[in-house]
């Protein structure tokens, strides 16, 4: 009994924050119920019912506070591949994203979610991108950089996706002041080059494709996004599908 009186005490000042923000009354809707098979599946078994994402604390009323991810949260982010997954962090949004972009699907579907959610406001979007730079060549994990002779076309590759970024953007009525990019050649891991540029940058909001240019399905959530999750503790993080 306890415990539903803080979780109803939690559900009522959620409602006064949006209802303070302008949403209606009649956009939010309150729901409690016993676990049925856990957590974590309870919660995506309820996303699969016509919802657009699922937002998320990083972590929950655990008391361990050196576990960067609560366990619950990793099995959503891993689980709802079908929608965006928004994990928020302990600073506040601001009106800044840092949109991590490769030449994959989901990122261009990450461009496309951030101009349907935040085409046509005072928000900036820096488009990054970041590209491995030479391995030794007898390193065991050569074959995850850029040849030397082909950092070239991979740079331009990523100025033909930057192009292509701006112009969605544009298109959902971002002006070309609010956009920007930024490109880094030579990086040992793309991952920590977004997260030293997110937090350089002082951007309150990561946002990244789910799975990157690898083809293989079974990797429901991609090495780089995933990394990031792990490493980033204070930020949000939109994951895109």
């Amino acid at each position: 009994m306890q415990q539903k009186k803080e979780i109803q005490k939690a559900m009522d000042k959620a409602e006064h924050t949006l209802l303070r923000s302008g949403f209606s009354p009649d956009a939010v809707t309150k729901r409690i119920h016993n676990r049925k098979i856990g957590i974590a599946r309870d919660i995506v078994n309820e996303a699969k019912n016509g919802y657009d994402a699922v937002i998320i604390g990083r972590r929950g009323t655990g008391t361990y506070k050196e576990i960067i991810v609560g366990s619950v949260a990793k099995k959503i982010v891993e689980k709802v591949a079908f929608m965006p997954v928004l994990m928020i962090g302990e600073i506040p949004p601001d009106n800044k994203f840092l949109v991590a972009l490769d030449s994959s699907e989901n990122a261009i579907q990450a461009i496309d979610y951030v101009a349907q959610i935040l085409g046509g406001f005072d928000f900036d979007i820096n488009l990054f991108h970041a590209i491995r730079g030479n391995a030794p060549i007898h390193s065991s994990i050569a074959h995850l950089f850029f040849p030397k002779e082909s950092l070239k076309l991979a740079e331009i590759g990523a100025m033909a996706v930057f192009d292509k970024a701006k112009r969605r953007l544009e298109d959902a009525g971002f002006t070309s002041g609010q956009i920007h990019t930024k490109l880094v050649s030579g990086v040992s891991s793309r991952a920590e080059a977004i997260v030293k540029e997110a937090r350089e940058g002082d951007y309150g909001t990561i946002v990244l494709g789910r799975r990157g240019l690898s083809k293989v399905q079974e990797f429901i959530l991609g090495r780089v996004s995933n990394k990031v999750i792990h490493i980033i503790r204070r930020r949000a993080l939109w994951i895109v599908t």
